[in-house]
């Protein structure tokens, strides 16, 4: 099984997917992409909301 998340599901349009065995490896590749491309500080992306509105999204891949 693998989970996903894209910008597009936190309703950005640039085509990144994060994929990963686990939600962990997901949101971990999400924050790193959403620190270096989108300038997203550290201190966003360990904001308790940020890391709930970004697990809610993460999905199974088909």
């Amino acid at each position: 099984m693998e989970y996903t998340l894209s910008c597009e599901d936190l309703g950005v349009d640039d085509g990144f997917i994060a994929h990963g065995k686990t939600k962990r490896q997901v949101l971990h590749r999400m924050s790193k992409h959403a620190k270096d491309v989108h300038g997203y500080t550290k201190k966003q992306l360990k904001d308790p909301k940020t890391i709930k509105m970004m697990n809610a999204q993460i999905h199974e891949s088909m």
